[in-house]
């Protein structure tokens, strides 16, 4: 029984990472992955339904997410040296747009520096916002709030749900 538990836990860590994985990764099959994944999933959660009953059932689902949240910081980092060599342009792309003199004027008045920006592209990707991210460092509002929302020591998550709006 205890051994069957591990393997579908092994199971579920598993999974969650690919997940998290997939979240940052690019590509056209990024939809059809996840959809797979979840499938998987779905099924370990009803594989322990059966043979383990309700409450390992409940006790899979909860954990999944703490599953998740301790692999993101490992699947990020796998995709960055998977993404190694878009890292260079990802970061002349940033500099350029902070030479920009709207967004350049944004961050002396906050008191950073061009390579700062980076740190904010970083900051939001791991925010989950994406291509979202680019639009928002380019726009001197939007970065602004950003910025005010990071100072305050609002989380990532609400900060990602406000810049959404």
């Amino acid at each position: 029984m205890t051994t069957g538990l591990v393997v579908v836990h092994s199971a579920l860590i598993l999974t969650a990472f690919l997940v998290m994985l997939n979240g940052c990764l690019r590509g056209s099959a990024k939809a059809g992955i996840d959809a797979v994944l979840s499938v998987v999933w779905l099924g370990l959660l009803g594989a322990v339904l059966i043979i383990f009953g309700w409450q390992s059932a409940v006790l899979g689902l909860a954990l999944s997410f703490v599953y998740a949240a301790g692999t993101r910081p490992i699947a990020r980092s796998l995709a960055r040296r998977m993404l190694g060599y878009r890292g260079k342009e990802t970061d002349e792309r940033l500099l350029t747009i902070a030479r920009r003199p709207d967004v350049a004027k944004v961050l002396a008045q906050n008191r950073l520096a061009a390579h700062d920006l980076v740190d904010q592209y970083w900051f939001m990707m791991a925010a989950g916002l994406g291509d979202l991210s680019w639009e928002i460092i380019a726009s001197p509002t939007d970065l602004q709030r950003l910025l005010d929302l990071r100072r305050r020591g609002v989380p990532a998550l609400e900060i990602a749900v406000q810049l959404m709006r």
